[in-house]
């Protein structure tokens, strides 16, 4: 449910950001108020958030819970999280792809942002290619939740995480022309090869890893979906020409893909079972 709604929402948020910059325009303060209204949301939920009765979603009282200052159960929960990545193969295999699909749509995504501020196209325009591209990314990812049952069911999670590396690197390169149109087709296909990764990454962590220790692994996942991320784009940015058009950056997406199979591959090679 949640890759569901995730994909629904990068799609919605991406539509949606074109509506005030239509109206306000492209200057500064288009800008803000884009911003600003983003935030009303993010507000929103920071309200329902601090309506939960204290303690109510955690930690609970067992023996194995952390007790402590907030600081102290974070960083200790962080740690039993890593600990239990690195010692469950499966769970620490996918999480190699998952991290290294973010890295290269964080790669992406700066590209296209970069690409199309240097078109020929108006900004109104160029703000809908951007969200085309965030929709197509999406729309794949969401395609995902559907092929990947069947994908597993019949080859199994490390066969399908590792088919789905090798497709992803092939189209990445796909994309070297830097051609619009063909970056966006290529988006549609990696956010489904990405999401299959990440679906088998949740099954993994869902099915081998103990139920007092699942909140621990997932906190560690989402930090490294967003650590690749940023880490990403932060790379990128120090590097990417001012217009955009760095087809080495492409090529070294389909490289971070490699790396990420190499390591699912190798670290994976003894998968647990599947529970069928």
């Amino acid at each position: 449910m949640q890759n569901a709604t995730g994909a629904a929402a990068l799609f919605l948020g991406a539509i949606f950001m074109l509506v005030p910059r239509a109206l306000f325009g492209a200057s500064h303060t288009g800008s803000a108020t884009v911003i600003f209204l983003a935030a009303v949301p993010v507000a929103l939920a920071l309200y329902l958030s601090v309506r939960f009765a204290p303690r109510v979603l955690g930690p609970d009282d067992t023996a194995v819970a952390i007790h402590g200052s907030v600081a102290y159960a974070v960083a200790t929960g962080w740690g039993y999280g890593l600990r239990t990545v690195l010692g469950v193969r499966s769970v620490a295999s996918t999480l190699s792809g998952v991290v290294a699909h973010r890295a290269v749509f964080g790669i992406n995504t700066l590209l296209i942002l970069v690409l199309i501020r240097h078109t020929d196209a108006a900004s109104f325009a160029g703000l809908g290619v951007a969200a085309v591209f965030a929709a197509a990314a999406g729309t794949g990812a969401f395609l995902a939740n559907f092929l990947t049952p069947a994908a597993v069911q019949r080859w199994g999670r490390y066969a399908t995480v590792n088919v789905a590396l090798v497709l992803a690197a092939i189209i990445q390169l796909a994309a070297a022309g830097l051609e619009l149109p063909v970056m966006i087709s290529c988006g549609f296909l990696l956010g489904a090869a990405g999401q299959v990764v990440k679906l088998c990454a949740d099954s993994a962590m869902q099915l081998d890893v103990d139920d007092a220790l699942r909140g621990h692994v997932f906190t560690v996942q989402d930090s490294l979906f967003w650590l690749a991320f940023v880490g990403s784009v932060a790379a990128c940015a120090a590097v990417i020409p001012a217009n955009g058009h760095s087809p080495t950056l492409v090529v070294a997406g389909g490289v971070v893909y490699l790396v990420g199979l190499a390591a699912h591959a190798s670290v994976g090679r003894r998968p647990l079972p599947d529970p069928h």
